[in-house]
């Protein structure tokens, strides 16, 4: 594989705090480079091999997934696969924004809980804002403490938000009337999103408030849950006998628990996301590897 894509690759999976959008969009602008300076050479073998360690390397993001089962489709064009680059990075760059025009009136003046960090949470919450009084109760979402840096974020922008510890959200969900939680995969039985999210789901559940899920429909994808495990050191940063340490990024949540699902065409009930996700045809090489 060209050292330019084996760049990309390194980059994407060294990355622990972007959303799939954001890392998407890092690998269109990568590739779009590689397709520019390469130009008219056949590079049908590398993009192909690029593509399926795209997924190996973030395999719980529908985002991802979606990207490159396009690039083999189109692998032996390299002008098509530029091409490609430039239209999902316009819309990885305005999917967000588009997400909290559709959402921004469901949570608009009342209370909500969200965990980690999503871009389209982002701008639903700073959207509503400008509509009236709203406030967040957010998760820190260790190890990486992602949710603390949305926090600052929507605060320098005139959100109010508490900051609390993830073992604190089923107490403190007592105070919302709304989860919002944007998520990394829409699968054909439910979603994947950042550890936490079943929390968030259950204490929804219990409480009997709308959980509002987020995911543009690059996310929606036929995969299932991987395993991914991540540096044990972000949890143990000390060997200790008999210790270990199981650090996992994601988890999966089924339909079942989910409210609505926010698209940037619009609200979906869990069974119309399931419909488009079935409607996804898989390049056969993809097919392959996931067997």
């Amino acid at each position: 594989m060209l050292p330019e894509l084996e760049t990309i690759l390194h980059r994407l999976r060294a990355d622990r705090l972007s959303g799939a959008s954001a890392l998407a969009l890092g690998v269109c602008g990568g590739l779009r480079g590689v397709c520019d300076r390469y130009a008219g050479r056949p590079l049908q073998v590398d993009l192909e091999d690029f593509a399926l360690a795209l997924v190996r390397s973030q395999p719980n993001m529908g985002t991802i997934w979606n990207l490159a089962n396009s690039i083999l489709d189109r692998a032996a064009d390299t002008d098509s696969v530029a091409s490609l680059c430039d239209s999902l990075a316009a819309h990885y760059s305005q999917a967000s924004a588009t997400i909290a025009g559709r959402v921004a009136h469901e949570v608009s003046g009342r209370r909500v809980m969200t965990i980690s960090s999503s871009s389209a949470v982002f701008h639903t919450l700073m959207s509503a804002a400008r509509h009236g009084p709203i406030s967040a109760i957010i998760c820190e979402s260790r190890p990486m403490r992602e949710g603390v840096i949305m926090a600052r974020e929507l605060g320098q922008v005139g959100v109010d938000v508490t900051v609390i510890a993830d073992a604190a959200l089923s107490l403190m969900s007592s105070e919302v009337s709304v989860g919002l939680a944007g998520v990394d995969a829409v699968t054909r039985d439910g979603v994947i999103g950042k550890i936490g999210l079943a929390h968030l789901a259950m204490a929804c559940e219990s409480r009997g408030i709308p959980l509002l899920v987020l995911a543009d429909s690059s996310k929606f994808a036929p995969i299932v849950l991987s395993e991914d495990p991540r540096d044990p050191a972000e949890l143990l940063d000390q060997s200790c006998p008999k210790v270990i340490a199981k650090n996992r990024y994601f988890e999966h949540v089924p339909f079942e628990r989910i409210s609505a699902i926010y698209s940037e065409r619009g609200r979906l009930l869990p069974a119309d996301a399931q419909r488009a996700v079935w409607g996804t045809k898989p390049h056969p090489r993809l097919l392959r590897e996931a067997h």
